[in-house]
């Protein structure tokens, strides 16, 4: 009897430990930005900006990004490459704030 359930405990105890390695693989992290959308250097590419100079392609915004108004917007590396400039990011929410964008 102390055979068996010191069997069922190592089974346990292995089960607890290997189900992380099982899980399903976890997406990229959603992206959080401030700024000034652009247009890219292709007239139907809309780009923004971060803080630490990385350059986001948010063209796949629905409703569409407006241009040279602040914005905050969160959005998920999509993992892809198109013919506009930056990371693509897909599932983009964004709201306008009232902060001006630098001339």
């Amino acid at each position: 009897m102390t055979m068996r359930r010191e069997a069922i405990l190592t089974l346990v105890a292995v089960a607890a430990f290997a189900a992380p390695a099982f899980a399903q693989p976890k997406g990229p992290k959603p992206v959080l930005v401030g700024g000034c959308p652009t247009s890219g250097f292709q007239s139907f590419c809309t780009e923004l900006k971060g803080p630490d100079g990385t350059v986001y392609n948010v063209t796949g915004a629905v409703p569409p990004v407006p241009l040279k108004t602040y914005i905050l917007l969160k959005g998920t590396p999509a993992g892809v490459i198109n013919l506009c400039n930056g990371i693509v990011l897909k599932d983009i929410v964004w709201r306008a704030t009232k902060r001006a964008c630098p001339k």
